[in-house]
């Protein structure tokens, strides 16, 4: 049932089957005619090919999902569509087993609204919700899926930008990477400096990744960058007729971008290796002052820009040929300098110790080393030529080597 076209425009239910699926339409729309006469009288306004791409690109990506059955697909939208903060909109799908060129899925739900946000401030707001029974794609074989995400996104510099994602799949498999209950979030907010601070978060059981498998993994990292929504807001201008600020009030920031990350892994077996616990940690942040690069640095040429600090930590590692306690390095890259502070490792009741550094323009080289240990017990990890030399030592406590080489 339709209201009369004047400057209200309403529906209050429509159900079309449309490309084989059952649409259903609800709503109501104020300042609809008078929106598009004032479109059709500004010269610089999207052309209507423009338009008529886009939707033509949407219906042939419909077209080529294939349901067992049709799905149903409900459309809601209210308030006033000169005036974003009074727009509101949901759209909905729910359907069985569908085949496209990308993959088959199964039992398909999804859900995606937006409207104004009751939290203070000009600010929309946005979530996201689908629920897949399995997948199997080109890339891989999904089981479980859920995704969740509210996002509020400022429409003035008066309210900041808030953006959570939660993941979650009973199990996933690819080439690169598979694991089982596996949980991902993903949570982005304003900061003091006006920054903003991503953090993401991931744990998976069973993992199995392109070094090996473990019984559990868990990731962390977070990364203070520049505000988007100049950005943001900057396609919403350019694409949407209804406009949610002037460009001359975005906020825009020149921060640096810093960032940390955790890795760590339970139980991992190699091909050739196992250790108990293995973690690798580290942060990454831009230089505030620039260092001059050419092309004799070769590939690090690229980080130039880049300060890098990591550390690594291993238990239990064992191997055919070796048997470690523990080993932990740390180190760092600083144009023109990579540098491994330290590597220690206690083995067969001694201890192991190496620094190293390169200064990558002149390709020099400082090494120091010592170590206490038993090293006829590692004889294995030698050359075969080497061997015999060490069969001709014999000692009741290992001697103390150092060396250092410039």
């Amino acid at each position: 049932r339709h209201t009369r076209f004047r400057n209200v425009t309403g529906v209050q239910t429509c159900a079309l089957p449309i490309l084989g699926a059952r649409w259903r339409f609800s709503g109501s729309l104020t300042n609809l005619l008078s929106l598009a006469q004032e479109t059709s009288s500004v010269t610089n306004r999207p052309k209507s090919s423009d338009w008529e791409s886009v939707v033509r690109d949407v219906l042939s990506t419909v077209e080529k999902i294939r349901f067992s059955s049709p799905p149903t697909i409900s459309l809601t939208a209210l308030g006033d569509v000169k005036d974003l903060t009074t727009f509101r909109a949901a759209l909905s799908l729910r359907g069985d087993s569908a085949k496209s060129p990308w993959g088959d899925a199964h039992e398909l739900f999804f859900r995606s609204s937006v409207g104004p946000s009751t939290q203070p401030g000009e600010q929309m707001s946005a979530s996201l919700n689908i629920k897949l029974k399995g997948a199997i794609t080109r890339w891989g074989e999904l089981k479980e899926a859920t995704v969740v995400s509210d996002t509020l996104h400022p429409l003035t510099n008066s309210a900041p930008f808030q953006s959570v994602w939660r993941l979650h799949g009973e199990m996933v498999a690819s080439d690169w990477f598979s694991g089982r209950n596996i949980n991902v979030t993903l949570n982005t907010h304003a900061t003091e400096k006006s920054n903003l601070l991503t953090v993401a978060q991931l744990t998976a059981e069973n993992p199995r990744l392109p070094v090996g498998t473990a019984t559990r993994a868990e990731f962390k990292a977070q990364l203070e960058h520049a505000y988007p929504i100049a950005a943001l807001n900057g396609f919403l201008s350019d694409f949407l007729p209804v406009k949610p600020m002037p460009k001359g009030e975005i906020l825009t920031l020149g921060q640096n971008w810093n960032g940390d990350w955790r890795l760590g892994l339970s139980n991992l077996r190699t091909k050739n290796a196992t250790a108990k616990e293995v973690s690798v940690s580290g942060d990454v942040r831009e230089r505030k002052e620039k260092i001059a690069a050419d092309e004799t640095w070769g590939a690090w040429r690229d980080f130039a820009d880049l300060e890098i600090h990591w550390n690594a930590e291993a238990t239990d590692y064992a191997s055919p040929d070796a048997r470690i306690e523990k080993i932990a390095g740390r180190g760092a890259w600083i144009a023109p300098s990579f540098t491994v502070e330290t590597i220690d490792s206690q083995l067969y009741g001694g201890a192991f110790h190496l620094e190293t550094s390169v200064d990558v323009p002149t390709r020099r080289v400082a090494l120091e080393t010592r170590f206490d240990f038993d090293l006829k017990k590692t004889a294995s990890m030698f050359d075969e030529a080497v061997r015999p030399i060490l069969n001709q030592f014999t000692w009741e406590k290992p001697p103390k080597l150092e060396a250092t080489k410039i």
